[in-house]
């Protein structure tokens, strides 16, 4: 049975909340010409598709925060070759933007998409919309072409970037190059990784920025030089594309924890997060543990199914931290 989607699949019933937030949204988002969404904007975006392409191969998928939708992705399958799907729209509302939380959302359908055997997916950016080529750059989609759209009113003046992006399939994920961390150069990248991971477990990184970078980063020197084989970054084509942070417990003999595993966004899907898993599941079987553990937020959902698909099981609430849960792996 295909995976379900990451998000829930709109319906007509949730047309007023689409209006909303494509009248918050700007104008550009919806018309080239620079129009405020129509009154029937919410229902062409529910059901508008290239002539003579399947219903079933369409998706417009919400994304909810405290029962208020608050993005949208407009989203079609095998379009206009099989493999090919398109992005035809990824919204998000004002008030939610700059959070990170555009970058967590596509690793997520990216994921999705793959796995329902999607080679490649295509999109295009407005070019009254600059910012959003650059993001999706970071996602790594790559500029084919400029275009006019179909129903542009001068099809021979171009008003849109086409991108596209190439899928991986995670069997065929180029293995990544460990290396010792670098902290003295690499200092942001550090912390970007550890903003990111906050972000995604919690809402937002006001938890570290309570913690505090020096503090962190002095935090994270001491514990390197300790333990260098458990602080590492994961390289890929010459740049930095994956962090681990893990240690053996000091004070239980035998239990390895991680603290951290995280990929930037643009490289998530490839398989780069079960190669983290394995590099610390062979350091701590030749380290001689018996168990791994770390601790993830029971809201960050996508983290929990990759770590169970891996193998970990929940043991229930951190004792010393109510708002995560202790997870577990047994080695040997």
């Amino acid at each position: 049975m295909p995976a379900a989607p990451p998000y829930r699949a709109l319906i007509d019933g949730d047309a007023p909340a689409i209006q909303a937030l494509l009248e918050a949204s700007g104008p550009f988002h919806w018309d080239p010409e620079g129009e405020a969404p129509g009154p029937d904007a919410a229902a062409t975006l529910l059901h508008d598709r290239p002539p003579g392409h399947p219903r079933e191969a369409k998706w417009l998928l919400g994304m909810e925060e405290d029962g208020q939708l608050v993005g949208v992705w407009d989203i079609l399958r095998d379009y206009p070759v099989a493999g090919r799907w398109v992005l035809g729209l990824f919204l998000l509302h004002p008030d939610h933007r700059g959070e990170g939380l555009g970058a967590r959302a596509y690793a997520l359908v990216e994921a999705w998409i793959r796995d329902q055997g999607a080679e490649r997916v295509g999109l295009g950016v407005r070019f009254q919309n600059p910012r959003a080529r650059p993001f999706w750059a970071r996602m790594g989609y790559q500029v084919l072409r400029e275009a006019a759209l179909a129903d542009a009113a001068d099809p021979d003046t171009p008003t849109v970037w086409v991108m596209e992006k190439e899928l991986r399939r995670p069997d065929d994920a180029a293995p990544l190059t460990f290396r010792p961390m670098d902290i003295a150069r690499d200092e942001a990248t550090c912390v970007r990784f550890q903003r990111e991971a906050f972000t995604a477990s919690f809402g937002d990184d006001s938890l570290f920025q309570e913690f505090g970078e020096a503090a962190y980063i002095t935090r994270l020197t001491l514990r390197s030089e300790a333990f260098p084989e458990g602080y590492l970054h994961g390289w890929r084509d010459g740049a930095i594309v994956a962090q681990v942070e893990c240690r053996p417990r000091p004070d239980e003999p035998g239990v390895g924890y991680v603290t951290l595993f995280s990929v930037t966004p643009e490289h998530r899907g490839q398989g780069l997060g079960a190669q983290l898993d394995a590099y610390v599941t062979d350091l701590f079987t030749r380290h001689g543990c018996h168990t791994l553990r770390l601790s993830v937020s029971p809201t960050n959902a996508g983290a929990v199914r990759f770590y169970t698909r891996l193998g970990w099981r929940d043991r229930g609430v951190r004792p010393d931290a109510t708002n995560v849960r202790f997870m577990e792996k047994r080695l040997g």
